[in-house]
């Protein structure tokens, strides 16, 4: 009787184990992707003073020195391959250090123009526009965008991969 009763476990254990992957919902492994993921940045400078720009994204840091003009600069591409519909995060940093001017005694005055567009897959997805510098240094500082005090631009973008 009892090797009946084991018997019969058996089997329901085996058909319900066979069943699982007939189950709505069930995604098997050979049903998952992977979608190769690349995401980089173009930053614009123009109308800047002297000084130095530092920009980093998640492929590095590049140091960017500016002499009364524009310039733009392309990221190193952030390669991956990602499942469709994964939360990636990408990050975005900028500081200005205008260039000291010995005459006045202090750093260069001007408002630089920015505009950092970002690309996953050759698609642009975000566009941020700024001006960073000063307009005025003493008696009281003032900067050309207060939403980029200090000279600095952070932001950490949230992007869904393909």
């Amino acid at each position: 009787m009892n090797k009946i009763a084991c018997l019969c476990i058996l089997s329901v254990s085996i058909f319900s184990i066979s069943s699982c992957s007939d189950e709505e919902g069930v995604i098997s492994t050979s049903e998952i992707s992977m979608n190769p993921q690349s995401i980089y940045s173009v930053l614009e400078i123009t109308n800047s003073p002297d000084g130095v720009y530092i920009f980093q994204t998640l492929t590095g840091q590049t140091s960017i020195q500016v002499t009364a003009g524009e310039f733009e600069y392309t990221s190193q591409s952030w390669e991956q391959s990602q499942v469709s519909g994964v939360t990636l995060f990408y990050s975005l940093y900028l500081n200005f250090s205008p260039a000291y001017n010995s005459t006045t005694g202090t750093q260069e005055l001007g408002c630089a123009d920015i505009i950092i567009k970002t690309f996953q897959n050759a698609n642009l997805i975000n566009t941020e526009n700024f001006q960073i510098g000063y307009s005025q240094q003493y008696p009281d500082v003032i900067y050309c965008d207060n939403l980029v005090a200090n000279n600095l631009f952070t932001k950490n973008l949230t992007l869904v991969a393909d």
